[in-house]
């Protein structure tokens, strides 16, 4: 580590050379410091966030059991990149989003994550959904909590009475931009949180654009970065309407 120290007026130095003499003491045992620290460093070809760096991807199979798709922390890269193809033009970069993806599946028991088909899911059960609602500006210069759609969805089945969702449905591949609602299911009440906690509900309204308005408006004020849930969709729309195996694809 390399300090560089300025000085805004006159710097009295001690004419004996004590303050040298330890100037000189400290940036040796730094220099040690530093030696010892770089015979620890890992392999840089152990990457945190490249999990497929020394897998065999022709040979790779994800994990596939009883109808579910565990996913693993190679999954979620190509996933990643993927995405990045699939979403060009919006949705901002796709690293970020996989970094939180892989810290949250290492922070999760085995098996926790978990990709289904939309067959499986049942007419009745309530699937929810959430992106982000901000700009593509914002997105590099505001960090995001990674805590913003969970806290919208949560806020949705405290209205709803429900203690856990029955599902989560992917708004869009390959980015998190508004996507136009299904035809016949109601948008409110729809959540709009931002990385800081505040979370703004709106209960109800004429028209969809007028709920656009309203998400605008509530989105500039907490400087337009967020993230946006909608009423969740019952299983049969999501079935009737919503494009399937779009996370293999990518």
């Amino acid at each position: 580590m390399r300090i560089q120290i300025r000085a805004v007026s006159k710097l009295a130095v001690p004419k004996d050379g004590t303050l040298a003499n330890s100037v000189v003491y400290a940036a040796s045992d730094e220099e040690k410091e530093e030696q010892t620290a770089k015979t620890n460093i890992s392999d840089a070809l152990d990457s945190t966030f490249r999990p497929s760096i020394k897998v065999d991807l022709d040979a790779y199979r994800p994990e596939v059991r009883n109808g579910a798709w565990y996913v693993s922390e190679v999954d979620f890269e190509l996933i990643a990149t993927g995405c990045g193809v699939l979403g060009t033009g919006g949705g901002g970069l796709t690293r970020h989003e996989l970094l939180k993806s892989l810290d949250t599946l290492r922070k999760s028991e085995l098996g926790r994550l978990r990709i289904i088909s939309p067959k499986s899911v049942k007419d009745g059960n309530l699937i929810y959904l959430g992106s982000w609602y901000r700009i593509s500006s914002v997105i590099n210069e505001k960090i995001a909590s990674g805590d913003e759609t969970p806290a919208g969805i949560d806020a949705l089945m405290k209205i709803l009475s429900q203690d856990e969702p029955d599902g989560i449905f992917t708004d869009e591949i390959g980015g998190g931009n508004a996507t136009l609602s299904v035809y016949g299911h109601p948008l409110t009440p729809c959540t709009l949180p931002d990385a800081r906690g505040n979370v703004n509900m709106v209960m109800n309204t004429d028209t969809p654009f007028r709920l656009k308005k309203f998400l605008r408006t509530a989105a500039v004020k907490v400087g337009l970065g967020c993230a946006v849930a909608a009423r969740p969709l019952p299983g049969s729309a999501i079935k009737a309407h919503g494009v399937p195996n779009t996370l293999s694809q990518a």
